[in-house]
């Protein structure tokens, strides 16, 4: 899976000239080269000129950066070899940043990796646009407010080889229709991306060609009688729609249109119902109805801890994503 990360700026430039003698590159000990390939659909397109920036993620999450000029297309940068490292590159092109996949630790001291990074023009023409998976984690719990909030994450894919984005930055490219009872619904990315009005969140972020990952914040209003009843609509088809609920957060969960119960799963120790629904049609609704909600005391602070979890790990799509593919890819 590509990795999007939408940022409008751009660092200070240094050059390296292409191309490189693999003899020399032999003699430093316990250093690593990284070349690659800016690529473009239509070959005419690929900038004579264009920054490109090396990521290295440690296994302490902590991230350094290189910068360099692709030359025709062509980079190359010399590192410092880390055991346990994560390797990615980013460029920005037409204002918008393009990330390639990931590389981990299966490299060698004194080895030669190659890690392209695509890029497309931009287009205002709306493309075919699906939901892959949608999931909501019910994370908190606040009865002073009579709410409860959901982290959700959208994975999306554009099946189109552009990418849609408005010139004026305001128009947005994705609708998602708020919860009922929404009190507030907020980006992970920056809220400058992110505008509610009555029935939709807006997001105005470039939608990439391939897989795309949207993440927010909904805190949403509970009945009079402490229940609420969830109701998923949206713009587009859905292959999968999850919802995880601590199986602390309520005594009694009843899928009413669509869901079914999953099973149960542990997430950082905590134990999750979960309930799902499948290919579900654009403007069809999909219904579950949360009660008996929890009411101890002393649960707000207990609850609070998964809620910090969930929201580090995907407050930031460079840490969360990466972090977890390689464990994944480790495991």
């Amino acid at each position: 899976m590509k990795i999007i990360l939408l940022i409008f700026t751009i660092s200070l430039l240094s050059t390296v000239t292409l191309p490189f003698n693999h003899n020399s590159l032999q003699a430093q000990s316990n250093f690593l080269a990284i070349s690659g390939e800016i690529k473009h659909v239509d070959e005419n397109k690929i900038p004579e000129e264009l920054q490109v920036d090396l990521v290295v993620i440690n296994k302490s999450a902590e991230q350094s950066r290189q910068s360099t000029i692709a030359k025709n297309g062509y980079y190359l940068f010399f590192i410092s070899y880390g055991n346990h490292d994560v390797y990615f590159i980013e460029t920005t092109y037409q204002n918008i940043k393009y990330i390639s996949d990931y590389y981990n630790a299966a490299a060698e001291i004194n080895q030669t990796i190659t890690i392209d990074v695509a890029i497309f023009d931009k287009n205002e023409k709306v493309p075919m646009i699906e939901n892959i998976v949608t999931k909501f984690t019910l994370s908190k719990i606040d009865y002073s407010q009579k709410t409860i909030t959901f982290i959700r994450e959208d994975i999306i894919r554009n099946a189109e080889n552009w990418t849609f984005f408005f010139d004026d930055e305001i128009t947005p490219t994705y609708n998602m229709y708020l919860l009922t009872n929404t009190i507030s619904a907020v980006g992970n990315l920056g809220n400058d991306l992110f505008l509610q009005d009555d029935n939709y969140l807006n997001i105005n972020m470039p939608i990439l060609p391939g897989i795309n990952t949207i993440s927010t914040i909904h805190t949403v209003a509970l009945a009079d009688d402490d229940t609420y009843n969830f109701i998923y609509n949206s713009n587009y088809d859905t292959n999968v729609l999850e919802i995880n609920i601590p199986t602390r957060f309520s005594k009694e969960i009843i899928p009413i249109k669509g869901f079914q119960k999953k099973g149960e799963k542990f997430f950082e120790k905590e134990k999750m119902q979960v309930f799902q629904a499948e290919n579900i049609a654009k403007k069809t609704e999909t219904k579950l109805l949360i009660k008996q909600i929890f009411r101890e005391k002393n649960f707000f602070l207990a609850q609070n801890n998964i809620f910090a979890i969930i929201s580090i790990i995907i407050s930031s799509v460079i840490f969360s994503l990466l972090i977890i593919k390689v464990r994944e890819k480790n495991a």
